[in-house]
């Protein structure tokens, strides 16, 4: 099926690079692993990721979805899945006492895809309770926030994605400071290409990037990087106003 044809479970005609981005992302998560979806701030990463669950969930290869996001976007999520699925799930954003939120995990159970949403903080203090929840799936909104490896937010994340069958990045902010960003770590285990970067030098702290096409603007690509002293690929849909 073409990435233009096929039909996503939400209740929007997704825009051409939501549509490339979404059918890009559930190519490469076909045997599981990860993708990261480097959208710029308005371009409908919520929406395309709403696209790919709730695919993934039709298809019964999910059942229990982790978002985690900074604190200030929870609520976001909870009115874009309201807005937009067109498929049933059940959601809860954590929130209140440590004690409160770890009961909420634990209630967590359905026919319908079980949504939790956290912020970071949380996540790494609530790790024990949601490494037993069980996810199917981890999405990381702004997920450059997990780059740096000596935080605990960051090492529990990369712990629960290293169990979670499925992983999405989210982030318009792939290189915060210095290109050796791209590479904070396994929690994704990106792969495949459209616009190949190959990075060199890694171990030394020393990237060079090239690339043998464009990036066209308002388009979805993907590209792939490559670590000369790593086994880890990583391959990820952008999109560019």
């Amino acid at each position: 099926m073409s990435e233009t044809s096929r039909e996503f479970p939400i209740r929007a005609a997704p825009y051409q690079h939501q549509r490339k981005a979404a059918a890009f992302a559930l190519e490469r998560l076909e045997s599981g692993g990860g993708a990261a979806l480097l959208m710029e701030m308005g371009t409908g990463k919520t929406l395309t990721t709403i696209a790919i669950v709730g695919t993934l969930w039709q298809e019964a290869r999910i059942q229990r979805l982790l978002v985690v996001a900074p604190l200030s976007i929870l609520g976001v999520w909870e009115d874009e899945f309201e807005r937009f699925a067109a498929f049933d799930y059940n959601l809860a954003v954590l929130s209140g006492t440590g004690t409160r939120k770890a009961d909420t995990i634990r209630h967590m159970n359905g026919a319908a895809l079980q949504v939790l949403v956290v912020n970071y903080e949380s996540a790494w203090r609530l790790e024990k309770e949601l490494s037993a929840w069980k996810p199917d799936c981890i999405v990381c909104d702004e997920g450059h926030k997990i780059k740096t490896h000596n935080i605990a937010a960051s090492r529990a994340l990369h712990r629960l994605g290293a169990k979670a069958k499925y992983r999405l990045l989210l982030t318009g902010t792939v290189i915060t400071n210095k290109p050796i960003d791209v590479f904070s770590g396994d929690f994704d285990n990106f792969q495949i290409v459209k616009i190949s970067c190959k990075a060199t030098n890694f171990a030394a702290g020393k990237i060079s990037l090239s690339t043998n096409s464009p990036t066209p603007r308002s388009t979805a690509t993907a590209f792939t990087c490559s670590a000369t002293t790593t086994s880890t690929w990583w391959a990820m849909a952008t999109t560019r106003r």
